[in-house]
């Protein structure tokens, strides 16, 4: 009855229309070992179906920015994402959401790429037996074995900047590998500039520690990702609102957003916890090591503020170095390279690794150095910075 279930349960996943294009890929490559094997030669290839090297491809197409919205369930993730488009639309940018949470089936905006369409975390659970925090990462595990599924989406979009609405498992960002493997790819093989928006609630601020949490959460996620990453405490609004109804937070607004003054909370966690010695030291020391770091800093956010929107949009804009397409395609056209070369020189820059890529860069300053005074002298500009 076991081997009868097992089988019933395949039958119903293969002929499942989420599971096609990996049997066509299956069986592509069965048949490819099968003339390896037979020692016949490869039938020529058919011009109409061959297809363009994934790097020229890449690199033929504009350069593209984005966001990884990230942060725990409730935080507005998927309100970030169609606040953020609208806004960006209206800025006269070409804006696509990515739905990237596979658990997500009424999102708020439409989106161009639909990660259910390759597979439900619903469906997983019926079929495997699984609870949700288990349905979700074999979603994102399945999803990263299957990367080219998203890549034939994402290079039809024809939009310059991308949000990406991630799933809302914490675990997923500070003790697993998936989502920090797909930053990478999309990153390091798809040229698409990325920055981790980590969005969290500004109720826990109410809590010493629940907002201590917090900051462990965003120090952690931060150095997960590997990503240039800006932390947001959404719903600041209702923070206002509460503020007038004498509901204010114990301390001033700075503590919460620049940290410089955290260690004052400190006394309210003993107030909420106890005053125990090995207590008080263990937050003492996280608090410690989050400030000599530096990394770790908040900004306020709520869809209802036009300024704190722009303040995000900005703050990204900065992360990504971001580009317009109409400067991007007129600095192609002063590079004084005709498009294909443009295209082979990009391409060959795709293919380098770290190293060699930041050659590759010193070689383009010492030229640019050569070259004499710019036109347009920025008193900013140095030779060694990366932009």
């Amino acid at each position: 009855n076991q081997a009868n279930g097992k089988k019933k349960i395949n039958e119903e996943r293969d002929n499942s229309p989420k599971f096609e294009f990996l049997k066509d890929k299956i069986l592509r490559e069965a048949r490819e070992r099968e003339v390896e094997e037979s020692g016949l030669p490869m039938p020529p290839p058919n011009p109409k179906m061959q297809t363009k090297d994934p790097v020229l491809e890449m690199a033929d197409l504009p350069q593209r920015f984005g966001q990884v919205v990230i942060g725990p369930a409730g935080t507005g993730k998927s309100t970030y994402c169609k606040a953020m488009r609208d806004y960006l639309t209206a800025m006269g940018r070409t804006v696509a959401i990515i739905n990237m949470d596979p658990g997500n089936e009424h999102v708020p905006y439409d989106c161009e790429v639909d990660v259910m369409e390759l597979v439900s975390m619903v469906e997983v659970m019926q079929t495997l037996g699984l609870g949700p925090n288990g349905a979700i990462m074999f979603c994102m595990e399945y999803l990263e074995k299957n990367l080219d599924w998203l890549w034939e989406k994402i290079k039809h979009v024809r939009a310059q900047y991308l949000l990406f609405d991630f799933p809302g498992q914490i675990e997923l960002y500070v003790n697993h590998e998936s989502c920090h493997n797909l930053f990478r790819k999309i990153v390091d093989d798809w040229d698409i500039r990325l920055c981790a928006t980590q969005l969290l609630d500004s109720s826990h601020c109410k809590t010493a520690s629940d907002y201590l949490a917090c900051m462990c959460i965003g120090m952690i996620s931060m150095v997960q990702t590997e990503l240039p990453c800006l932390n947001f405490l959404t719903k600041f609004d209702i923070v206002k609102a509460n503020e007038a109804k004498n509901q204010s937070l114990f301390h001033p607004y700075d503590t919460y957003l620049n940290l410089e003054t955290v260690e004052h909370l400190l006394p309210d966690i003993d107030k909420e916890i106890g005053a125990l010695k090995d207590t008080r030291r263990f937050f003492t020391k996280i608090v410690e090591n989050i400030k000599e770091m530096a990394l770790l800093r908040f900004h306020a956010f709520s869809i209802f503020s036009p300024r704190l929107m722009e303040n995000a949009m900005r703050l990204a804009d900065k992360a990504v170095a971001y580009i317009s397409e109409e400067d991007y395609n007129q600095m192609r056209r002063e590079s004084g390279l005709d498009n294909s070369r443009f295209i082979d020189e990009k391409a060959k820059y795709m293919k380098m690794n770290v190293t060699e890529r930041r050659d590759y860069y010193k070689n383009w300053a010492a030229s640019r150095t050569e070259m004499g005074p710019r036109t347009d002298p920025d008193p900013e500009f140095k030779a060694d910075d990366v932009c």
